[in-house]
């Protein structure tokens, strides 16, 4: 589970995809990769405040719409008894689902 939570507490895998965009937008490599692209800070801000962790009946990948702003839907590697692992076609970024 996150770091944050408490033990016994879960989150939603929706909330999970939005914390990640939140951090996307906070690392480092956010800003090296943003420069060379051209992107601001504005705009960065702007893709996370407006990023949407579903879209339609798929799940949405945060690192490709806070880099991007691209659309990217998540699509599912494995599942198991206790979490759903899904990954990103287009930056190869999986993200796990506990169940």
């Amino acid at each position: 589970p996150a770091p944050w939570l408490r033990e016994g507490e879960s989150m939603s895998f929706e909330t999970m995809l939005r914390e990640t965009a939140v951090q996307v937008a906070d690392l480092e490599t956010v800003r090296s990769e943003t420069e060379h692209s051209g992107v601001g800070a504005a705009a960065i801000k702007n893709r996370v405040a407006s990023y949407q962790p579903v879209m339609g009946v798929d799940y949405q990948c945060p690192r490709c719409w806070v880099l991007r702003g691209a659309a990217e839907p998540l699509f599912t590697v494995r599942i198991l008894s206790h979490e759903d692992v899904y990954a990103c076609s287009a930056c190869s970024t999986e993200y796990v689902a506990q169940t």
